[in-house]
């Protein structure tokens, strides 16, 4: 065994019983060019902290108290950047972790609030982070919260696979209900929540205690950024079926996570298994085919309407019972999705569980089928929950047009706004007529689900706030202080004018909002050698774009496109060269995502030195 350099279970070696021995499969190896390789390696170090998602969550049951204590850090998170410290704003722009050797490589705005911390007050980089605030509290209204805790590749209890290889009894080093986790261990953490995407509920959440065996410390000790799990329990069914070929397993110590964890009995999805056949080309075709327009997405949203559904019925009515026996379907539904390139064909989700016309009631059906079809439209999935709307902006739109369109109604009609209504303690019987069918007719579920109620309490608390008001600001700072001419400063604004055009252009055209990052670069690259055709110094060019940008409530992207690095130099030299950024400092006085940082400085340019670099 010490001469192998690697050991293969037959797990790794796909249709391994297809050939008649290893030899015979390792020449095919060989043959076809391929090699053995390591796909995934554990990182050096592990994430402090982590963002959950809804999926993690959404099966809790949770008070408004525990709902609160599992959003305070994404609050203060929020909160501390919007106080506008410069330092952590930093943090935020370039993620958490800023060398010497990556300093030089981050974006100009970063860069020159790293050389004048004065530069929180620009009007484009206020904006910058104003806009990144926000998208920050439309994740936490879908469920993206910061806890303690880190993605782990999973790996099995490697001393039960050596007892079992030799035909020795098989013990491992782990007990049921464990897991070895060096991060973990380190810090004294008794019990993790374990999770692994994608999840349908609550049955797919795990609780483990923490190993702190002798043993299993010996043995795993080269082992120290990987989970390991125990050869005895349903942790990897639990885990919607994982098996270790590289899968990640979120574990996580919070308070909030680990208390209220229910253990549920695992979900075991019986898979169809496909024939075996030697593919001819056709047989490709057919599997990739079978992969286009999944419906993984699709079924995935289902169960998690019928979870938020089923928040609308008391535990032990019917309608919860029957939603819950949904959501358990949820998962073998969303598998054979998952599976459907491999030729699995299952039938898609009943229409009745999610179409209300599928439960439309018939002159001619009976009195058992009219209650079967009552029953089945009181539960019907056909809305997607209310937190959605911030994943989905055309779900934003429906809504609020719909609620804009209903609060004028009700001023019409009652002299009301709509939220009056809803508040109120008696309504008259008009009053309960109409809110009966704004209710009905709402275009989201709004059921106090969990996932509900953390967006509300997220919306509560930012919600109608407007965050890093614009301040004076002197732009001289960023200029190089050269003179130049009239006919020189309308060339660069007529190159201006058309930037912002195609510019507006190409935001409009984005989908979902999101840009091109190729199509942008080319974008910028076209507009650079426009100004570079133009034969002036980079310093006449930075004065030129910074007076024309910033001499109103014009858009400064164009500045810090076309001479952001420019922009950067001349701060240097009014700072003497001097750059601080937040490093990793045990000892630091910066706290962010669970780590502590201190500001290093460093020299990089000034008037001695043109270039940005150390």
């Amino acid at each position: 065994v010490r001469d192998a350099e690697l050991i293969l279970t037959t797990s790794m070696l796909k249709l391994w019983d297809s050939y008649e021995s290893f030899e015979a499969y390792y020449q095919n190896c060989l043959l076809n060019h391929y090699q053995f390789s390591v796909a995934k390696t554990t990182p050096h170090e592990m994430d402090k902290c982590r963002n959950l998602n809804y999926q993690f969550i959404q099966g809790y049951q949770l008070s408004d108290k525990q709902i609160q204590d599992l959003i305070s850090p994404t609050v203060d998170e929020i909160k501390d950047i919007m106080g506008l410290d410069y330092r952590k704003s930093i943090l935020y722009l370039c993620g958490a972790n800023l060398n010497d050797k990556n300093i030089m490589k981050v974006d100009p705005t970063s860069q020159a609030l790293m050389v004048c911390p004065e530069m929180i007050n620009d009007p484009f980089i206020r904006n910058k982070i104003k806009k990144m605030i926000a998208k920050r509290i439309r994740q936490a209204k879908i469920g993206v919260l910061t806890v303690e805790g880190n993605f782990a590749i999973m790996c099995g209890d490697l001393y039960a696979l050596s007892q079992s290889m030799f035909g020795l009894e098989i013990t491992g080093l782990l007990n049921a209900g464990e897991l070895y986790h060096k991060f973990w261990k380190d810090k004294n953490t008794q019990e993790v929540a374990c999770f692994r995407a994608p999840m349908t509920s609550h049955n797919n959440v795990v609780k483990q205690k923490i190993s702190y065996s002798e043993d299993a410390a010996y043995w795993f000790r080269y082992i120290e950024n990987a989970v390991i799990i125990n050869a005895w329990d349903t942790l990897c069914m639990s885990c919607n079926g994982a098996d270790l070929d590289g899968d990640l397993l979120f574990t996580t110590n919070n308070k909030v996570l680990v208390e209220n964890h229910r253990k549920l009995p695992p979900i075991n999805c019986v898979q169809k298994q496909s024939s075996k056949i030697v593919p001819t080309e056709q047989d490709i075709i057919n599997s990739n085919k079978g992969g286009f327009g999944d419906k993984i997405g699709s079924t995935t949203n289902l169960t998690t309407s019928q979870i938020s559904l089923q928040a609308s019925f008391a535990p032990d009515s019917a309608e919860y019972k029957e939603l819950e026996y949904r959501i358990l379907c949820g998962q073998q539904y969303q598998q054979n999705a998952i599976d459907k390139i491999k030729g699995i064909v299952s039938r898609d989700m009943p229409k009745t569980w999610y179409v209300k016309a599928a439960n439309r009631i018939n002159p001619d059906d009976s009195d058992e089928i009219i209650a079967k079809k009552e029953f089945y439209s009181r539960i019907c999935s056909n809305k997607k929950p209310y937190f959605f709307m911030y994943n989905y902006s055309n779900l934003k739109t429906e809504y609020d047009n719909y609620m804009n369109s209903k609060d004028t109604d009700a001023y019409l009609k009652f002299g009301k706004s709509l939220e009056e209504l809803k508040n109120a303690p008696i309504l008259t019987e008009n009053e309960q007529d109409f809110m009966e069918i704004f209710y009905k007719f709402v275009p989201l579920d709004t059921s106090p689900s969990t996932i509900n109620r953390i967006c509300w309490a997220i919306e509560d608390e930012f919600d109608g706030n407007k965050p890093l008001k614009f301040v004076d600001f002197d732009h001289s700072v960023l200029k190089s202080g050269v003179q130049y001419s009239k006919k020189d400063c309308d060339s660069v604004l007529k190159i201006y004018k058309e930037f912002n055009n195609i510019m507006k252009d190409f935001s409009k055209n984005n989908y979902n909002g999101e840009e091109n990052f190729a199509d942008r670069c080319a974008i910028l690259t076209w507009f650079k050698e426009q100004c570079d055709a133009l034969c002036l110094s980079e310093d006449v060019l930075c004065d030129i774009i910074v007076d024309i940008c910033y001499s109103s409530n014009k858009s400064k992207q164009f500045a810090w496109d076309m001479c952001g690095e420019t922009m950067v130099k001349n701060l240097l030299k009014l700072n003497n060269g001097a750059l601080s950024y937040p490093a990793k400092d045990e000892n630091g006085d910066i706290e962010f995502k669970g780590e502590l940082y201190s500001m290093k400085t460093m020299q990089v340019g000034g008037e001695d030195n043109e270039k940005l670099c150390v």
